[in-house]
């Protein structure tokens, strides 16, 4: 296990081969994206972390809500300006 671990990827090759404590998963909007929706989807519920925060546009809250309660997930929402 890591002391430290950074992982720092693109949405098509985001493999993170250590636990953290906290990732941050940009642009979650683009998991309702036919094309694309994939990637996103495999790193918001398959990156190794403790707490994972998602940025984006709130239209796309419904789905997050769904994907969270189907996995048995918290979900806390809050907005930064």
């Amino acid at each position: 296990m890591c002391d430290v671990c950074v992982c720092v990827c693109v949405w098509r090759v985001c493999v993170c081969v250590c636990v953290s404590q906290v990732c941050v998963l940009d642009e979650i909007q683009m998991i309702a994206d036919r094309a694309r929706g994939w990637a996103w989807t495999r790193a918001l519920l398959g990156l190794p972390t403790h707490e994972l925060h998602v940025c984006g546009d709130p239209s796309v809250l419904p789905l997050l809500e769904q994907l969270v309660a189907d996995c048995g997930d918290e979900l806390k929402v809050g907005q930064l300006i």
